[in-house]
């Protein structure tokens, strides 16, 4: 939404139209897409190094969700397929993120 200072002065003095625009009025927006559910692991792998992993996030929201979660756990991670991969043990972490958005965990919570 555009900031618009003297649009109630123009009006004011009729040399605006305040109706609405019933062109954009009838277009329906098409909501974004949403996180509702979110399964964690947790595997071992070579060398005793531990990830943990989430998955059911939508393809389109991979690469944003990978880049705030390891922003906020200052961790490295990675995409594989629709499955995020973050190193280290973060499910207690990423179980409390979730379900403060209002998103379902299930899985491994830690």
């Amino acid at each position: 939404m555009h900031h618009k200072p003297f649009k109630s002065f123009f009006a004011s003095r009729g040399q605006i139209d305040t109706s609405v625009n019933t062109a954009r009025a009838g277009t329906a927006v098409a909501a974004p897409p949403r996180i509702a559910r979110v399964v964690l692991g947790y595997e071992k792998r070579a060398s005793d190094r531990v990830v943990t992993t989430v998955a059911e996030i939508p393809a389109e929201l991979c690469a944003a969700e990978l880049s705030e979660l390891r922003a906020k756990l200052g961790t490295g991670g990675t995409q594989d397929g629709e499955k995020l991969v973050l190193q280290g043990d973060h499910r207690s972490k990423l179980t409390a993120h979730y379900e403060a958005r209002g998103v379902r965990v299930a899985g491994e919570r830690g």
